[in-house]
């Protein structure tokens, strides 16, 4: 069952690659989709986890892998000199644009499941392909600041368990005990 989804996700990157690739957008359009998914994504995953699970220790831990993504990013840019497809620039390697959305896909997926982190990923990569075919940056440049946000995020987001309550009651002749615990 994974696995199909894994590939239909790879199948609707390449899509949306190629749809982007054969429609009439001019390169600005193509860049700015790409940015605003690279700035909505940090906002979903930040919602997502104040929302729907008041997550604060997730929101610490994304807020972290953001920093060091984005920080190892900027540190990157100065000892790496190169220039965008388009030649705006001489610091395209790495992706800024992946270095604030790689950190919220990889996030959702370690701390809730497939089930978030697989469309994060999708939007995220798809961001990539909108930002390499508008000559902003390259794929692999979009691809390495991904795989650094998923090694940070394998090393400091921890799983979602929620809040796990139970309690129990009991009687005798003698008297009676109620009592409730709860796990972090």
């Amino acid at each position: 069952m994974q696995v199909r989804i894994f590939f239909a996700a790879i199948v609707a990157v390449f899509a949306l690659g190629n749809a982007a690739e054969a429609s009439s957008l001019n390169k600005k359009t193509e860049a700015d989709i790409g940015r605003g998914i690279s700035i909505a994504l940090p906002v979903a995953a930040y919602t997502i986890s104040y929302m729907h699970h008041e997550d604060w220790t997730g929101m610490k831990e994304l807020t972290a892998v953001t920093a060091l993504t984005v920080g190892s990013a900027f540190l990157a840019r100065e000892f790496i000199k190169k220039r965008s497809p388009d030649g705006s620039t001489d610091r395209s390697f790495p992706s800024m644009e992946a270095a604030f959305s790689a950190p919220s896909s990889g996030y959702l997926w370690r701390r809730y499941g497939w089930q978030y982190g697989l469309p994060a990923l999708v939007l995220s990569q798809g961001a990539n392909l909108l930002l390499d075919d508008a000559g902003k940056h390259r794929i692999v440049d979009g691809l390495a600041v991904t795989a650094v946000a998923a090694i940070l995020n394998w090393g400091i987001t921890t799983k979602y368990h929620g809040y796990q309550w139970s309690y129990g009651a009991y009687s005798d002749g003698n008297g009676a005990f109620v009592g409730m615990k709860m796990a972090f």
